[in-house]
């Protein structure tokens, strides 16, 4: 059974490949503006996010397949921070996150689909990220490294936002943008093993 990654994001990727897992990416083209538009609280809004990407991919994708689909958000007193607008966005959030603990929540949607039957699993995952206190001149020379582009919160782990994080509670993974320990609990139940895949 051939393994989709319904994403773009490159901390997926690199995850998927660190792993070792043979897949194929196949963006969902799904646009998030109206359901983020909705004012949904976060646990439910990175599941529906997750989910109708995965339905989006399985509706569209001819063959038999285990499609994985996902979403992350930063959430920190009452607001969602998604990807940032530019660098001027970008400095913002960073500076509204320095010194203080979010959370970072990951919304995950996998669907077997055979045949014509799709069976789908949704959940979502939480860590909470404690930033080190940043300047303002962090903040410009982390922004102007571009990483902060198209990554939610306006930070990865994977590269130069890693001098910032001064601790992670829960699932290092989830922060990247996919719990990998439940994915694979997920797509086990579901009958698919990822470690055949590697």
């Amino acid at each position: 059974m051939e393994i989709i990654l319904a994403s773009g994001s490159n901390g997926r990727k690199m995850l998927f490949d660190s792993a070792g897992i043979k897949y194929r990416i196949v963006k969902s083209g799904f646009d998030e503006d109206e359901i983020m538009a909705l004012g949904l609280p976060p646990d439910i809004l990175v599941e529906k996010l997750a989910y109708n990407k995965a339905l989006a991919v399985a509706n569209n994708y001819a063959d038999d397949a285990f499609i994985i689909a996902a979403d992350t958000i930063v959430h920190l007193d009452g607001q969602i921070y998604g990807k940032p607008e530019g660098k001027d966005g970008a400095f913002a959030m960073l500076k509204t996150l320095s010194g203080r603990e979010q959370t970072v929540y990951t919304g995950v949607s996998a669907v077997k689909k055979t045949g014509g039957e799709k069976i789908f699993r949704t959940f979502h995952d939480i860590s909470y990220v404690k930033f080190t206190e940043m300047t303002d001149n962090d903040i410009r020379s982390y922004v102007n490294t571009g990483e902060p582009e198209g990554k939610s919160g306006s930070y990865t782990l994977l590269g130069a936002g890693a001098f910032f994080v001064e601790k992670v509670n829960g699932c290092h993974t989830n922060v990247i943008g996919l719990p990998m320990s439940r994915l694979y609990r997920c797509a086990k139940e579901l009958g698919v093993d990822l470690l055949d895949t590697v």
